[in-house]
């Protein structure tokens, strides 16, 4: 039974005959979703007579005591939207990329992997995953779905740096920018190519490897093989590679391709004159 709490017009108030559990019970049932809460998750009942009769009405069950609880879904909904804002800032545009909009086509096992590497909270046991393959295969999009989720389900300390574009910067700048990857749980290093032979950079990604080879996860895309990455990187670095990561090659139709055909489409619809 539901009555309507005289003192709000935000908040309702159920009569339960034992605990706030059916409390919950009864809000759950018609809830549209946490998200559209019109009660912002507060959960308010009272005790029937059958209720106060079994806590013996007591002063704490009084028979006008209303009793409030936090809603665990809408609790758990505000945890996300705020998490959500974290991975979107970190991001940036790319936070758009998720495992719901990413289209597995040719690359069903990379798409699998990356998921299982998120339910499984990989980083935490020290996993890495490497992306290998051409270039606009979807990697890019699997690193960034990987951050998003990470951060938004479990609360990850996380980030992506694009490698390509760090080589782009000024000493000072791209040597604070891989330091302070050092201090994330799981890093996301994207375009791992043959900018990082570069003298000045090669000791600074080497500390990133060490760092991670002790705690967190690393998951990177590269256009380069495996064998190229092994002879890039060395054998130090080769070594944990072979021993912390899982390598995916991803092929097929370029998505990049496939965007710009979309994007076109209108042209092939226009004829000849």
């Amino acid at each position: 039974m539901q009555l309507k709490d005289p003192h709000s017009t935000k908040v309702q108030i159920f009569q339960v005959s034992k605990s706030e559990e059916e409390a919950f019970d009864l809000c759950k049932q018609n809830c549209p979703s946490p998200e559209h809460c019109p009660y912002e998750g507060l959960i308010k009942y009272k005790l029937t007579d059958e209720g106060l009769k079994f806590y013996e009405l007591t002063d704490k069950f009084s028979k006008d005591k209303v009793f409030t609880l936090k809603c665990d879904l809408y609790k758990l909904f505000r945890l996300k939207s705020e998490r959500s804002i974290r991975a979107k800032k970190i991001l940036g545009y790319l936070f758009d990329h998720s495992f719901e909009n990413f289209s597995p086509q040719f690359n069903q096992k990379a798409f699998e992997t990356a998921k299982e590497y998120v339910s499984h909270k990989a980083w935490e046991n020290g996993g890495w995953l490497i992306l290998h393959g051409t270039y606009g295969g979807g990697k890019t999009h699997l690193l960034s779905a990987i951050v998003r989720e990470a951060i938004i389900s479990f609360g990850t300390k996380a980030k992506l740096v694009n490698i390509a574009k760090v080589s782009t910067l000024g000493f000072e700048e791209a040597k604070e920018e891989l330091r302070s990857l050092s201090d994330y749980e799981l890093i996301a290093l994207d375009d791992v190519g043959v900018e990082i032979s570069q003298n000045w950079l090669i000791p600074y990604i080497f500390k990133i490897f060490d760092d991670f080879n002790q705690k967190g996860g690393i998951v990177m895309s590269t256009n380069l093989s495996i064998k190229a990455l092994q002879d890039l990187l060395g054998n130090r670095i080769s070594d944990r590679i072979a021993e912390n990561a899982i390598a995916v090659e991803m092929k097929g139709t370029s998505m990049r391709q496939n965007l710009r055909n979309k994007k076109i489409s209108w042209y092939n619809l226009k004829g000849d004159d």
